[in-house]
């Protein structure tokens, strides 16, 4: 487990084919949205394959949209998330969004690198310095499920308020987990096996609450941190709703609000599943409350 821990962590490959599907434009899923693929470069000569999706209709709204930069899960591949991002662009009432979905390293069709924190954030980053440079007049809000939530935030932690970066709005956070050891010990809770003492040896650590205690003044995460929206799901057979918890209680303790927004907000999706939320009316409420909230704090601050 030790030698293999990025192949458990990092599953691309999951399930079969998922690093070969291509676009199908006869899909009835993006026949009903309006879609766009991209090809963007990361550091060190790594290729980043993407999409863009938004209703397939616009509306006549004089303002920009949001753009919501989508950091995915450990599995799969861009594609097998369409009727998610469906469901979250129906999600607003007074403002319009759209989705820029990116597939890191060894995911989909971007470049066969191995895959780790490191470079993880380095094609994080190049995204979203993409979307910032692309779209220069929407709000940007992060929306990282479970792998992608930590990846988020400790994203965010190492950037710090300038000029690409200043239409970062919000955070959300699906069904995240604190750390991988954290999630080590949640998976193996037995003292006598061996695994439940590999914490130490894992080299990808994600450290959720390590990133938002150390979060300097200047740092992007301390910015819109206190505002970010946290959703668990009630059933999540993977991440416990503690971590959640945990999450929530070091934000209060590190963060000082001054922006004037409402406070960190925690949502529990009843009987909902670690990869069902986006099924059940309460995300979509949340969800799309955020996202107006995000909005309309871009109109203010312009």
């Amino acid at each position: 487990m030790i030698l293999f821990q990025r192949k458990i962590i990092y599953m691309g490959y999951a399930p079969p084919g998922a690093r070969a599907e291509t676009i199908n434009p006869s899909d009835p899923l993006l026949q009903r949205m309006k879609w766009e693929e991209i090809d963007l470069e990361s550091e060190e000569g790594v290729c980043l394959k993407g999409m863009v999706l938004q209703k397939q209709k616009q509306s006549t709204r004089a303002s920009a949209p949001t753009i919501i930069l989508y950091l995915q899960g450990n599995a799969g591949n861009t594609l097998h998330r369409l009727p998610v991002f469906e469901k979250l662009l129906n999600t607003t009432k007074t403002s319009d969004v759209a989705i820029f979905a990116v597939a890191p390293r060894s995911y989909w069709l971007s470049s066969s690198r191995t895959p780790s924190e490191k470079g993880f954030l380095q094609d994080y980053r190049s995204a979203l310095l993409y979307a910032a440079k692309r779209w220069p007049h929407s709000p940007l809000v992060l929306y990282g499920h479970s792998l992608g939530g930590s990846v988020a935030v400790c994203l965010l932690s190492t950037l710090k308020l300038e000029p690409e970066t200043r239409r970062i709005k919000g955070l959300i956070l699906e069904n995240a987990f604190i750390s991988v050891p954290e999630m080590v010990r949640t998976l193996y809770p037995y003292r006598w096996l061996p695994y439940y003492h590999l914490g130490p040896f894992v080299w990808d650590r994600w450290d959720v609450l390590r990133a938002i205690k150390e979060a300097g003044k200047e740092s992007l995460l301390r910015r819109i941190g206190q505002g970010m929206l946290i959703i668990n799901s009630e059933k999540d057979e993977i991440v416990p709703l503690w971590m959640g918890d945990a999450m929530c209680n070091t934000v209060k303790a590190s963060f000082r609000d001054t922006s004037g927004r409402p406070p960190t907000r925690r949502v529990i999706i009843p009987t909902a599943l670690h990869e069902n939320a986006w099924r059940r009316r309460e995300w979509s409420v949340a969800v799309g409350a955020y996202l107006d909230e995000c909005a309309e704090k871009d109109r203010n601050d312009s």
